[in-house]
């Protein structure tokens, strides 16, 4: 959790999730969304599915280039196994999948019937108008794909009573893997945000300090990001900041949210900051240890992080199995006094969500392949002292070498 805000990149401008001019500009992944599709059909068609219906708004992004920041409401994409799609969305939203050429037909419903009509018959539910598109291409009756862990069961039930399907398939996974391996389009996006990310990252480490508190450094290193992202004018930006300082910050402090607490000597603070351009996600986390010398623990775990965290790159740059990947960077851990105090994974993907497939946990057999995008980098919890880690943004290069977007910190920082 942290604090998110979003908007044009106007310095200090207006929260807004409504900006997609430029997610649809020419060289942009927006042109892309016609392979995509067609790569869905495919999906379909080796799934012996007439159709898959997506209902995460992300995989709705990623294959319509629609998006709307009203969650609540049931969105679709419908892809048929000939290609053919429809975008079922609400009557408010369809001004701007028009305006921006969202991919596909659209279908849209209201959420309130006219004055003087019957409502019954006039305001069809989300559902209904999700079964009428999937009814325009001709599946009724058909065997459907549905993601089942993004569609409400009372969704589902009202669309199966009505087109009847022969059987649902959970095809929850396939879009992720599609967005496992990054075009060349969608990696500059994340190379800006990653830029952004950085010039942020600097002026929080600058600002902290004793007698700070928590919500002081989230402002500095907004303003950081909204003063970088006003250079990119062509972009709409998001941003998330966070930061928890001392025992808060152990084991789960991370997820908490910076209050007015104000930095003490013997404090490790720590940060994690993230900005998204057009859609792409970067994210970095970091630990800074405020007063001194930091004690013999923090040091051993700030060096065991690291090692772990070199040890998942050298993995990467051999072209292993994500999971290969994970068991490298363990091996370091569970040798350590600190494997009790490290419970996550070491990585995940990093694309249009901060986390996504593969994930660098064992047992997981994605071979790390060129186009990938990968936060890597694990947490150790001092229980009652604080959170360090070592973390770091990089991206497999067409020959299998890594580029850093976001480098690992090579000591750990004290101020």
């Amino acid at each position: 959790m942290g604090h998110t805000e979003h908007a044009r990149a106007v310095p200090y401008g207006p929260a807004c999730t409504a900006a997609h001019d430029a997610r649809h500009k020419p060289g942009k992944p927006g042109t892309a969304i016609a392979a995509r599709l067609e790569q869905a059909a495919s999906l379909v068609r080796q799934g012996d599915l007439a159709a898959a219906v997506f209902t995460n708004p992300v995989s709705v992004r990623y294959l319509s280039g629609f998006y709307a920041s009203a969650y609540s409401r049931l969105i679709a994409v419908i892809a048929s196994r000939e290609g053919q799609s429809v975008l079922a969305i609400p009557e408010l939203e369809r001004p701007i999948a028009e305006r921006y050429g969202a991919a596909g037909a659209v279908r849209s419903y209201r959420d309130r019937a006219p004055a003087g009509a019957d409502a019954a018959a006039a305001a069809p539910t989300p559902a209904a108008a999700c079964a009428e598109a999937i009814e325009s291409l001709g599946l009724r009756g058909q065997r459907l794909g549905f993601e089942l862990g993004s569609i409400s069961y009372a969704d589902l039930e009202r669309i199966r009573q009505a087109v009847a399907p022969r059987e649902v398939v959970d095809v929850s996974s396939w879009i992720p893997r599609m967005r496992a391996i990054k075009s060349p389009a969608e990696i500059a996006l994340i190379e800006t945000a990653a830029r952004v990310v950085g010039a942020a990252r600097e002026r929080v480490i600058a600002a902290t300090r004793r007698g700070t508190t928590e919500i002081e450094i989230v402002r500095t290193g907004l303003d950081a990001g909204w003063a970088a992202a006003a250079t990119e004018p062509d972009h709409v930006f998001t941003f998330f900041g966070n930061t928890v300082s001392g025992p808060r910050s152990d084991a789960g402090g991370g997820h908490d949210l910076a209050r007015a607490r104000a930095i003490q000597d013997g404090d490790l603070v720590f940060y994690a900051w993230g900005a998204s351009c057009d859609g792409y996600w970067a994210m970095a986390g970091r630990t800074v240890y405020v007063g001194g010398t930091p004690p013999a623990e923090v040091q051993e775990a700030f060096r065991v992080a690291r090692e772990s965290t070199h040890r998942a790159l050298d993995a990467l740059r051999s072209g292993r199995r994500a999971g290969e990947v994970a068991v490298a960077a363990d091996a370091v851990i569970d040798g350590s006094p600190f494997r009790d105090m490290c419970p996550g994974t070491v990585g995940a993907g990093m694309g249009m969500s901060m986390s996504e497939p593969p994930g660098l946990a064992p047992g997981v057999e994605t071979p790390i392949t060129p186009g990938m995008v990968l936060r890597v980098g694990h947490e150790i919890y001092l229980y009652g002292r604080g959170t360090v880690t070592c973390k770091c943004l990089v991206r497999v290069g067409e020959d299998g070498d890594l580029v850093f977007l976001i480098e690992p910190a090579q000591a750990l920082i004290c101020v």
